[in-house]
């Protein structure tokens, strides 16, 4: 492994905090409590019937666990792409998506993941799925137009009843 992000974002608390929306401390009990779940897949997937390769052979993991779980909680919590994540952590967009599915189950089952997906393409939506949408409203500058511009406030024109 050519670099290791989890020792060098726990130095930081505030900084892991942010990165993944826990403290260190709920961050190690969630390991400890994932680390079981992850070793019982590991030898169900090491020990399994049709294994076509000798134990140990194929493709190798090149993170460990606290990193692997380090991964998918920034990639919940900050929503970035996986090519980014593939940065940070050395690996390639496409394994860190295959570690993400793995780490994926066994984290639903000890933690709440949030959800991402709002399905909009059904004609009748529900009230419940619409409180689920979230609508950024971040101001953006625009460059006021030389004629009438008092009728231009935060990109809106004043005379579009809003």
């Amino acid at each position: 492994m050519k670099s290791n992000p989890y020792t060098t974002i726990k130095k930081r608390a505030t900084l892991f905090r942010s990165l993944t929306g826990l403290t260190l401390d709920k961050y190690t009990e969630l390991l400890k409590k994932i680390e079981p779940l992850y070793e019982q897949a590991e030898s169900k997937r090491l020990y399994k019937e049709q294994r076509k390769r000798k134990q140990g052979g194929g493709r190798q993991k090149q993170l460990d666990l606290s990193n692997q779980l380090l991964m998918l909680l920034m990639y919940y919590r900050l929503y970035v792409s996986q090519e980014f994540l593939g940065l940070i952590f050395s690996l390639h967009n496409c394994n860190v998506s295959r570690q993400i599915k793995y780490l994926e189950p066994m984290l639903a089952k000890v933690f709440r993941i949030p959800v991402r997906k709002i399905k909009l393409e059904e004609e009748n939506i529900t009230e419940e799925e619409l409180l689920n949408i979230f609508i950024d409203a971040t101001e953006q500058q625009i460059r006021r137009p030389k004629r009438k511009q008092k009728e231009y406030y935060s990109g809106l024109p004043t005379n579009t009843g809003w």
